[in-house]
């Protein structure tokens, strides 16, 4: 499988909206950076990829 990579809009937990590029690794985690800067901002399990990715592509 090839690696899938998605634009989103997420949330700190301060409130603060972010832009945030989610590239989809094989095993389904998936690795967060911020647009703005391209820096690394954590990971996300496969059950909560797999939802953003559907919003993104079908909308909430």
């Amino acid at each position: 499988m090839a690696k899938k990579t998605f634009e989103t809009v997420l949330e700190w937990k301060d409130g603060e909206a972010f832009r945030a590029k989610v590239e989809v690794g094989t095993d389904g985690w998936g690795r967060v950076f911020d647009t703005a800067d391209g820096l690394y901002c954590g990971s996300m399990n496969p059950l909560r990829t797999r939802q953003l990715m559907q919003e993104a592509a079908y909308g909430k």
